[in-house]
This record gives structure tokens, sequence and C-alpha cells, in this order.
């Protein structure tokens, strides 16, 4: 088994192998994410991202990113393997209740585990301004995921996974949801479609998440 490949396990990784691209989009009700990114090295990313996000109260705001992602750690179990990344943006916001478009920057990590059946990941993440503005932009979200897949598959087949997520977002948004989500795994593909459950407003909403590796 190659454990060196993105892809061996969940692959829930947020960059590609060495001088791989990856597209990644989030559709949903209140977010809107589509991005790219390009592996330099087999730790080291540079990509953008184009955001857009909806608060419970109708705050809506688009976000331009320029990211980073560090693979800071690797960990090569015997049928496991731990991984511990870095993410740097700096970003400009523009929305309701600014006056302009806000510089701001986004430190976060995330660390994850996985084997062929089971699958366990926590990020945090925190957007941040200088001044005035900081109290303005100021989003932190932090999320735990969970799940396992239903059977093992050869590189060429589907695999089915079933995960949920718990997030937890505070600032100008927020908000508390679980989502659960079937994960669809093919080769460069990967697929998860979700119905979030926000847990203060006790709605459901639909949400696609969608990445490909070239």
């Amino acid at each position: 088994m190659a454990l060196s490949l993105p892809f061996s396990f969940a692959w829930a990784a947020p960059m590609a192998y060495k001088e791989g691209v990856m597209f990644m989009s989030e559709f949903g009700a209140t977010d809107r994410e589509f991005g790219a990114n390009y592996a330099f090295t087999g730790r080291d990313a540079f990509g953008v991202m184009l955001a857009e996000q909806t608060s419970s109260t109708g705050i809506r705001r688009q976000t331009t990113h320029a990211t980073y992602t560090r693979r800071a750690a690797r960990w090569n179990l015997p049928d496991a393997q731990a991984n511990f990344w870095l993410f740097a943006n700096v970003e400009q916001v523009r929305g309701d209740g600014l006056n302009g478009t806000v510089t701001a920057w986004e430190p976060g990590f995330q660390i994850d585990y996985e084997t062929t059946r089971v699958y366990f990941a926590a990020n945090w993440h925190s957007q941040r301004a200088k001044g005035a503005n900081d109290a303005k932009v100021r989003h932190n979200a932090s999320a735990l995921r969970a799940g396992f897949s239903f059977y093992n598959a050869e590189y060429d087949e589907v695999q089915p996974w079933l995960i949920v997520q718990a997030k937890r977002e505070t600032g100008w948004l927020r908000e508390r949801s679980l989502t659960p989500m079937l994960r669809l795994i093919h080769k460069a593909y990967f697929l998860e479609l979700g119905v979030k459950r926000d847990l203060d407003d006790r709605r459901n909403t639909g949400q696609i998440n969608l990445m490909y590796t070239y």
C-alpha cells in the first residue's frame, strides 16, 4: 500500500502531491467557495480562493484569498497515516458592514488520522484584521470530523464513506452545525453530499463539497 499517495486512504488532504494541482469547491445555503492550489514541493502549496458567506442575520461578505498550505508533519504508521497541516491566507474582504475593502489574514491548522476504513480530523482557523476593522471581520471556525468507509476498494473503484462534521463559528458569522455526509472517492475525484443542521435556527440545508486533483 503506497501511503505517500494523497488518495491512498480517505484522501482529505488540502493539497496534492508535488507539482499537482488541486481544485476545490463548496456549495451551501450560507457558504460558497471555489479555489485551486499548486503544490510546488511535496510539503508546500500556493493557491487562490473566492468565497461568499452569509450570516444568520443576513450579513453577506465576499472574500478573495491568497492561500499557503504547509504539511508540517506526517506519520506513516503500519496501516494508517496521520498529518499536521498549517495554513496562512492573506485576504481582501468586502460586503455588508464594511467601509470598502478590508485586508485581513487567516492562520489555521488541521490534524488528521486515516486508514482504509476510518477517518478523524480536527481543524481551526481565525480571520483577523488591523485596528478597528478587526472587530468587523473577526471570524473563528473550528470543526471535528469522523467517519468510516463501507468497504475497502481498489484504486479504480468508487469507495463510499459516511462522515459526520460538527462545526462552531463565532465572530460576525455565528453558527453551530452538525452535518452528516456521504463521501465518494474515485481516483482523482472526491465528492461529499451532506445535509447541514443549524443547531441554533433548527434548519436543514444541503451542502456539496467537490475536489479534483490533476
